[in-house]
């Protein structure tokens, strides 16, 4: 999978990365009643 993000370069994959950590930590604190962000 990473083959297919070389391409793009790397900030592109670190932002895509980036973006989907904070997805998925988002949905954890609304998942567990934390502080919403």
């Amino acid at each position: 999978m990473m083959e297919t993000f070389l391409p793009l370069g790397v900030e592109a994959e670190y932002n895509s990365i980036k973006g989907f950590l904070l997805k998925f930590l988002n949905y954890l604190f609304w998942g567990l009643d934390f502080y919403p962000f």
